[in-house]
């Protein structure tokens, strides 16, 4: 048999880890909103740059287009990168 202090012991315990649980669920609610910010831009921006130079295959760009193209598309390798770096799915 548990006494009053043990029991208030587990009491306590429970509700730390009730806590810490919902606490975590919150984080992770966070990471997965922050897959979004990162992820779909950079998916967005690839398929601009991708149908951009498909477009312009026949044709010979201007010089502030192939610059905007070029800084697009580094762009979405630095989001990739974060995403991947940051470790978000």
């Amino acid at each position: 048999m548990m006494n009053a202090d043990q029991r208030a012991v587990l009491e306590d315990w429970k509700d730390d880890c009730r806590l810490l649980m919902r606490v975590h669920l919150d984080k992770a609610a966070q990471c997965e909103r922050r897959t979004l910010y990162i992820g779909l831009p950079a998916v967005v921006l690839s398929a601009i740059v991708g149908t951009t130079v498909f477009a312009s295959l026949g044709k010979v760009p201007q010089n502030w287009a192939t610059v905007l193209v070029g800084s697009v598309s580094l762009l979405v390798s630095v989001l990739a990168g974060l995403q991947a770096y940051l470790k978000f799915p």
